[in-house]
């Protein structure tokens, strides 16, 4: 009928038309010129006919271009996780194609893990079947390419592979290689080209896009760079997920950061919000979630620069982990790294140095100190310390901060003493920027007392960094401060002192020569001496001619002291190089102790403010006749070791504290034992002896109601001089005289019967000059405890002499002491603050004699007494305690009666005492000071014993919650313990808990506290009305669903839903708890056409019985449409002319309605 040839706009489709066939049978050929694709492969052409717009019939037909071919498909992967990639090279055409290769080159980033040959397509591949079985039919089968060889080569960087040789085969060959590849970088789309080679020259390329899943991180600095101490830098760490993910949403990634060396975090965050950190703080450790495909995420890191960063360039990089994702998939194990950033870490570095002006000075001069401390950093000091150390005898000259020249700010100084002499000024200074050079001046005096020598004088600098031990950076600070001073000398002396004679008798006077040099270059003013001596001994200077001297004196001075007497003599001068003599007596009186007696003087020289320091000591020993109680042969053999005259004048005075009044050193005996008393003669006036005469004692010091005498052994005991004369020993030799032996000649000795005694002792030196007579006593059995004294007087040509000789009975004794004091914490110990309780009467018993001793406490609450040992028991007088503790009731901490053996030595024993001061507390908190209606609270109950005594029997019971629960019911001095009880309050509550205890006395003590819960009411309920389709036609049914939920803190009954469209609303229950919901149904058919709106009505009412209401409507659109259809067909298509033929009209009622009148 036409020509019409429509030709679509892509020109993939063509329609032409239209013809009439009026024969039975008609035929229409077309021929139809197709433009070959630009790509070879298999392809379908589809053609159909139509009669009047119906499909009468269609067919197909195949077309092969031919050529190469390839096409490659890699599956969707996580970075570190292995990919799977497919390359399908195919060959099409009249010929076969022979030597191909296969090249695959991988972007950046990734590897090839494996490549495999396939011989038979997979499975899942999604190839049309119709296609693969039109291959198989046009290759017999044979559609696989025949391999050469075996070669494949992978590069050494696994980027690139070469695989060949095959024969592809006409007309239709395929080679199908199974590619294993795993990328480690960022997640996104990346391009992968392959191409395929063959001896024809015939190569095609493909390229396919290779998916990594997971995420894309880069990290960056915002602000600056450059950062310096306490200083922070600001990194942004990004995080994409590409839309490549497809719909992978990430629920967790975990964002972790290694902060550089040396910084610590201040805060992390994601847009303002702060990050909960799981890690410390130079570890970052945080997670985000909810990262969706094309969304990115920023965490801002804020880190602060610390002493231990690393000056110069740092890097930085941050690690990212994805660990939970939806769906759900294998997730990667390694983590994604981010690109490092670089910045740069600032330091500052110091020199040092020192100088003094002028350097070489002399004593009591002024110089000044300059130190230049300079900053050639490139980064700000901050608190920086100067510390300067002086020798001794150097001193600051500074008494205020403007005393210190600096053109830098100084924030304080100070100046300290070390125990050597020297002294340290230290200098503080805020900052210190970089270049910046501080001066600092200052004055420093050289004292009289330092020596001619040089001085080196050291200082150091620090910072905050280096202030750390060991300091985090060693090397930014450079110490080169020192100088040396060189101190000349000035003046010098140096001074003896000399007694003529060292061995003296009492009421005797002895000459002290005195010699003062001054070796220095300047002559000395102001020249003093100081001369001490001790206790006991007196000058004998009257006037200023009583000093024997050829020194310039102008003045002299004695003055008596605590400790003695002190001379002091003033000289005007006393020029270099010279010395001069002073001399003087000393008088030692007659009653002067046997000891030795240490004289000491300084001399102090003064010129030009420098001062010159000497002294000087002598010992004399004064010595007298003394009587002792000895054991003979140990006494001996002790003098007989004496190396020369002073160690035997040493011994004599420790001997001779034997008749002194210290207890501790006097011998002692028992009762019913025999003694030897030595009685020493020391003769150094050298008298002549008239007689000697022994007087036994008959009485005990100390010891009251004693009548027990001391007897001799020997029936003579008094001496006449006439009586005979002793040979001295001479020459090494040794002399029995009267069947008696001597010793050596440094001691005299006879036995007391048949003594012979000499006219004339020697006095040549002291061994000499010592006799020593002994004589043997028996001490009575029935002898009281005491002290006793023995007498011999001794009668020389021209004075008498009476020595004493003391001895203890029994031989043993012991100290008892100890405190009585108040133990306010009744553990037994005197603690600080735990004062003593004076006069308290402490009574001592000895348990095997019987005796009684007493002692009282002083003010301190301390007793002391002297008891023989033995076994005692002590005990305290109770009645006052009382009265010097003020208090009714006293407990003991220790015990009152104590036993003990006592020994030569001291025994402590303490007794402790306290006033009953028990008392408990009891403080009640509840859980909650507000809570909802009809809650539970739990109470607690912090019981304290806050006395003195500990408690038993605790009990705590609470007006309005039974069953307090508590650890334990004894509670110790300050011990605590917390009790709880729970229990369900509707209404505000005002409760009082109760404690009872009592104490180590019994007595019961008593407490109380309270609380109140406030109870906060409110019902109320929701409803939430939906239905289970918007639209509907009309005579369909709707079901409506109606969440009920209580909204409130009192829990519901007697609920009810009702709905004006809708009858017998069902519910689960008809009562709801706290937050509970249920949800109800009604279902209903709808015959109104249009939007159709129903109301539902929730009621309930509380445990209060009020009622709550809530409404909620829904809107259902139902739709109305009336039409009707008509489909008319005939029993036959073509029928000869005058036969019938039978229409069938089919009516269908295509609406919603019904349908009436058709």
């Amino acid at each position: 009928n036409d020509v019409n040839v429509n030709i679509s706009q892509d020109g993939q489709n063509v329609t032409f038309g239209t013809w009439d066939a009026t024969l039975p049978t008609a035929i229409v050929i077309l021929n139809v010129t197709l433009q070959a694709p630009s790509t070879a492969g298999i392809y379908t052409n589809k053609v159909e006919s139509q009669v009047n717009g119906n499909l009468t019939a269609n067919n197909s037909a195949t077309i092969l271009i031919q050529g190469p071919l390839m096409l490659k498909v890699c599956l969707p992967q996580f970075a570190g996780q292995n990919m799977t990639c497919l390359i399908a090279s195919i060959n099409i055409g009249l010929n076969d194609t022979h030597n191909v290769t296969i090249t695959d080159i991988l972007p950046d980033g990734f590897e090839f893990v494996n490549v495999t040959e396939l011989t038979t397509l997979p499975s899942d591949i999604p190839v049309d079947p119709a296609l693969v079985s039109t291959a198989m039919q046009l290759t017999n089968g044979n559609l696989f390419a025949a391999r050469d060889s075996v070669d494949l080569t992978v590069s050494p960087d696994k980027r690139n592979f070469t695989a060949g040789t095959w024969t592809m085969k006409a007309p239709l060959s395929i080679i199908l290689l199974n590619l294993t590849v795993i990328s480690y970088g960022n997640a996104g789309t990346y391009t992968n080209y392959a191409r395929m080679d063959s001896a024809e020259n015939t190569s095609t390329f493909t390229t396919a896009d290779m998916t990594i899943l997971g995420i894309m991180a880069s990290k960056g600095i915002e602000g600056n760079d450059v950062v310096g101490y306490n200083d922070t830098i600001k990194f942004i760490i990004n995080i994409t997920s590409p839309l490549t993910n497809g719909n992978l949403i990430f629920t967790k990634i975990r964002v972790m950061d290694e902060l550089p060396k040396g910084f610590t975090l201040v805060n992390v965050s994601e847009n303002g919000t702060l990050l909960t950190n799981e890690g410390n703080e130079t570890f970052v450790n945080v997670t985000i979630d909810s990262v969706m495909p094309g969304e990115t995420r920023t965490v801002e890191i804020i880190a602060r620069e610390g002493c231990g960063a690393e000056e110069g360039l740092n890097f930085n990089n941050a690690s990212i982990k994805i660990e939970e994702a939806t769906p759900i998939l294998t997730l990667p194990t390694s983590t994604t790294k981010t690109n490092a950033v670089n910045f740069t870490v600032i330091k500052p570095h110091f020199s040092l140095t020192k100088s003094v002006e002028p350097n070489t000075t002399s004593i009591g001069e002024t110089i000044e100190y300059t130190i230049n401390l300079t900053n050639y950093g490139n980064g700000t000091a901050y608190d920086v310390t100067l510390n300067d150390t002086l020798p001794e005898n150097l001193t600051y000259q500074i008494s205020d901060i403007n005393d210190i020249y600096s053109d830098c700010s100084i924030s304080a100084y100070n100046i300290s003493n070390n125990a050597d002499g020297s002294s340290n000024l230290i200098i503080n200074m805020d900052e210190i920027s970089p270049g910046t050079m501080c001066t600092f001046r200052y004055n420093v005096s050289v004292n009289t007392l330092a020596s001619p020598k040089e001085y080196t004088n050291f200082v150091k600098v620090y910072t905050q960094c280096t202030i750390e031990d060991p300091p985090a950076n060693p090397d930014i600070i450079n110490v080169t401060g020192n100088v040396t001073l060189t101190v000349e000398a000035g003046i010098n002396i140096t001074l003896t002192k000399q007694a003529t004679e060292i061995f003296l008798a009492p009421d005797s006077t002895v000459p002290y020569i005195l010699n003062l040099t001054n070796t220095g270059t300047n002559a000395a003013d102001n020249v003093t001496i100081i001369d001490n001596i001790p206790l006991g001994l007196s000058y004998q200077i009257s006037s200023l001619a009583d000093i024997n001297t050829d020194c310039n004196i102008s003045g002299y001075n004695v003055q008596p002291t605590a400790n003695g007497e002190i001379l002091t003599i003033i000289l005007n001068a006393l020029p270099a190089n010279s010395s001069c003599t002073l001399m003087y007596n000393v008088t030692i009186p007659g009653d002067a102790a046997m000891n030795a007696y240490t004289n000491y003087v300084n001399a102090t020289a003064m010129k030009s403010g420098a001062t010159a320091n000497a002294s000087a000591d002598e010992t004399i020993y004064v010595l007298k006749s003394f009587k002792i109680g000895c054991d003979m042969s140990e006494l001996t053999a002790t003098l007989a070791n004496a190396a020369d005259e002073e160690e035997l004048a040493q011994i004599l005075i420790s001997e001779s504290e034997k008749s002194g009044n210290d207890f501790d050193k006097m011998s002692g005996y028992d009762p019913g034992t025999n003694m030897t008393y030595c009685i020493f003669i020391i003769n150094l006036e050298n008298n002549g002896i008239a007689s000697l005469l022994d007087i036994l004692p008959n009485a005990t010091i100390n010891v009251p109601n004693a009548n027990f005498d001391f007897t001799y052994q020997a029936q003579t005991w008094d001496v006449p001089a006439e009586y005979g004369t002793i040979s001295d020993y001479l020459n090494g030799a040794t002399t029995n005289i009267q069947g008696n032996r001597f010793l050596p000649d440094w001691s005299h000795v006879a036995n007391w019967s048949n003594i012979t005694v000499p006219g004339i002792l020697d006095t040549g030196n002291l061994f000499d000059t010592v006799t020593m007579f002994n004589v043997n006593v028996t001490i009575d059995t029935n002898t009281e405890n005491g002290v006793y004294i023995n007498t011999a007087n001794i009668s020389y040509n021209n004075k008498t002499e009476s020595i004493e000789g003391k001895v203890k009975v029994p031989r043993c004794w012991s100290i008892i002491n100890g405190t009585v004091f108040d133990d306010i914490n009744r553990n037994g110990i005197q603690d600080n603050g735990e004062n003593g309780i004076a006069n308290v009467d402490i009574v001592l018993t000895n348990t095997q004699t019987n005796k009684t001793y007493y002692a009282v406490t002083n003010n301190g609450g301390i007793y002391e007494i002297r008891v023989p040992c033995g076994n005692y028991t002590l005990t305290i007088d109770t009645g006052t305690l009382s009265e010097n503790l003020n208090c009714e009731k006293i407990a003991n901490t220790t015990p009152s009666e104590i036993s003990t053996e006592t020994l030569e030595n001291t025994t402590t024993i303490n007794f402790g005492f306290t006033c009953i001061c028990s008392a408990i507390s009891i403080e009640k908190t509840p859980s909650q000071a507000e809570i909802i209606c009809e809650g539970n609270v739990t109470y607690y109950y912090n019981v304290t014993n806050t006395g003195c005594s500990n408690l038993t029997e605790i009990n705590v019971t609470d007006d309005k919650c039974l069953n307090v629960a508590c650890s334990k019911d004894t509670l110790a001095v300050n011990e605590s313990i917390m009790c709880n009880c729970t229990t369900t309050i509707n209404e505000t509550t005002t409760n009082i808990a109760t404690v009872t205890a009592n104490d180590e006395d019994n007595l019961t003590l008593t407490a109380s506290d309270s609380a109140t819960v406030e109870v906060i009411c409110n019902s109320n309920i929701s409803i939430n009305k939906t239905a289970n389709t918007t639209q509907i036609n009309i005579g369909e049914s709707v079901t409506y669903f109606y969440n009920v939920t209580n909204t409130g803190n009192l829990n519901l009954a007697n609920i009810t839903v009702s709905d004006d469209k809708c009858s017998s609303v069902i519910c689960p229950k008809n009562t709801l708890a706290i937050n509970e919901s249920i949800t109800c149904n009604c279902t209903t058919t709808l015959t109104q056409c249009g939007n159709v709106t129903n109301i539902a009505d929730v009621t309930a009412k509380d445990n209060r019985n009020n009622t709550v209401m809530a409404s909620d409507n829904e809107i259902v659109e139902v739709i109305c449409n009336a039409s009707i259809d008509i489909n008319k067909t005939a029993n036959a298509t073509q029928i000869n002319a005058g036969e019938s033929v039978t229409y069938y009209y089919n009516v269908t009622n295509t609406g919603n309605l019904d349908l009436t009148n058709i």
